[in-house]
């Protein structure tokens, strides 16, 4: 999939922290601890949807982001 996108003239982008919120959409804590206790580094990127307890545990995600000296963004920062 990676080669045919990128002979398509695609850039492709792969996720490294999955928070499986899709699974645990009305456990935020569960969604938290995921992510807490994932290796978040610089260029990280976390995959979320958009599900109720996502929603309620944005905030502590950011925290846990900047607490890690990062600065969270979108994809899109990328490309701007």
């Amino acid at each position: 999939t990676m080669k045919a996108a990128k002979e398509l003239g695609y850039i492709p982008f792969k996720w490294d922290i999955d928070t499986i919120d899709w699974k645990y959409r009305n456990e935020p804590e569960i969604i938290i601890n995921r992510v807490k206790n994932k290796d978040v580094k610089d260029g990280s990127i976390i995959l979320m949807h958009p599900t109720k307890a996502t929603t309620e545990c944005l905030d502590d995600i950011i925290n846990i982001i900047k607490s890690k000296e990062l600065k969270p963004g979108k994809l899109s920062d990328i490309f701007e």
